[in-house]
This record gives structure tokens, C-alpha cells and sequence, in this order.
């Protein structure tokens, strides 16, 4: 079983780099970036200086003395007045530490937006809430020290100003699914995700947001545990979306 679930996510990966691939050279209109990131770190200690490992979706080991090297490829929502876009994103990451060498993909992602509405499948670095992006880790239920995960994503990503009402009133939200990757204790286990906001105010220099956001771990097996659980079903979905 497992190695045909193996098997299955090396197929996905395979899918998903040939799409990426195949938009990256019929997209001749569209701004695609490519990048090379490196970097070397050497400190003395238990541990790299907070503020060099934090924050960095879990590329820089936090081990004092360390180095990665990332390449990246992406593609954007070019055109803000198109009725359908897409996007996309990859990325690998090499990274050696005095106790360990890793060698993974780090981001990998397909996105599409129809009139409003976006979909995103895959894994991507993701920022929730509205804390500053430059000195918060993350709110309390997403930190940006974790690697991106496997998700599906439906929703309006970003604020959308309402018809009728000037810009002065905006709404964003929406549902995901996704699976934990890291089975420290426990494997299989799932997430949902939704939330939903509101922002008035517009071009105001003063504007008011209130909004929700709820998010479960449901699903999963003790990973030393011979109890074997029947698979999720859609009453457990419900249950935790109700919850």
C-alpha cells in the first residue's frame, strides 16, 4: 500500500511538472520569473540566529552552521482584466547541515482564476491573517517556519470589492483541503480550512476588517499503532466543517 501510494504521488509529481513545463512555453505573453537562491550560513551555539532560519517556510535549517541552494520557476496572474488566468509555480531546494542533507521539492502548484474566483492544487508558500509580513512568523493557526503542504484550494483569494458599493466594501474567503506530509507521531492526517472576511473603508485612510477563520487536523492513524481506522468519509468531512 505504501508503495503504491508512493508510486501515485511521483506520478502527481510527474503530471503536474509536465503542465507546468508545457504553459512555460506556450505562455509567450506572460511574464514567467526564474530565480537561484544560495546561501551559506556559519554560527557559533546549539542554534542559527533566530531571525536567519525564521520566517523562511523551513529552507534554512536551523542547525548553526548550514547552507541551501533553490531553484525556482513561476508564473504570476499577469492580467488583471482577463476573464480566465493561471499561474504556477516550482521549486527544489539542496540543503546540508553538519547533521543532515535533504534534497526536496519545496513548492510545486498549478492556480487558475475565473472571473473572481481562485483555484489553487499543490503546494505553495501561503501567508494568512493580516500580520506584518516582515516581522510576524505567522498567526496562530499558520506559522511561516513549516514547509508548504499538499492543498487544494477554492475561493476569493484576495479582497474583491463588492458591485454597487464604490470599493468601499470588499470580501475574501474560502475552502481548502490538505494532507500532512511531515508523520511525526501520527500519518495521514488531513486539514480543512475556511475563512471568510470583510473590509470597509476602500481608499478611505482608515478602514475597518472583521472576518473568521477555522481550522481542524481530522483523519489520521497513530503511526505505531497496529489499530487500523477505516479511511474518512464525507460524515466526518461534514463534522468538521460543522464544527
Amino acid at each position: 500500500m505504501k508503495k503504491s501510494l508512493r508510486y501515485l504521488s511521483y506520478k502527481i509529481l510527474i503530471v503536474l511538472f509536465l503542465l507546468i513545463h508545457s504553459a512555460a512555453l506556450y505562455a509567450q505573453t506572460d511574464t514567467i520569473h526564474y530565480n537561484v537562491d544560495l546561501m551559506g550560513l556559519a554560527s557559533k551555539g546549539n542554534y542559527a540566529p533566530f531571525w536567519l532560519h525564521s520566517r523562511q517556510y523551513g529552507k534554512v535549517s536551523s542547525a548553526p552552521s548550514s547552507a541551501f541552494l533553490l531553484l525556482n520557476f513561476s508564473k504570476d496572474f499577469d492580467h488583471k482584466d482577463r476573464l480566465f488566468d493561471y499561474g504556477f509555480g516550482a521549486s527544489g531546494l539542496a540543503r546540508t547541515a553538519s547533521d543532515t542533507s535533504q534534497l526536496y521539492v519545496h513548492e510545486l502548484y498549478l492556480k487558475a482564476r475565473l472571473l473572481v474566483f481562485d483555484m489553487v492544487l499543490g503546494m505553495r508558500e501561503e501567508n494568512y491573517g493580516n500580520q506584518d509580513e516582515s516581522l510576524s512568523s505567522g498567526g496562530f493557526l499558520f506559522s511561516k517556519n513549516a514547509r508548504p503542504m499538499p492543498k487544494i484550494f477554492v475561493g476569493i483569494e484576495q479582497f474583491k470589492a463588492i458591485p454597487y458599493t464604490s470599493g468601499y466594501a470588499e470580501i475574501r474567503g474560502g475552502i481548502s483541503h490538505g494532507k500532512f506530509i511531515d508523520n511525526i507521531g501520527m500519518k495521514d492526517i488531513l486539514l480543512h480550512h475556511k475563512f471568510a472576511y470583510l473590509r470597509l473603508g476602500g481608499k478611505l485612510p482608515v478602514r475597518l476588517q472583521y472576518g473568521f477563520e477555522h481550522a481542524a487536523q481530522w483523519g489520521g492513524t497513530r503511526s505505531n499503532s497496529p489499530i487500523t481506522k477505516p479511511a474518512p468519509s464525507l460524515r466526518d468531512f461534514l463534522k468538521i466543517f460543522l464544527g
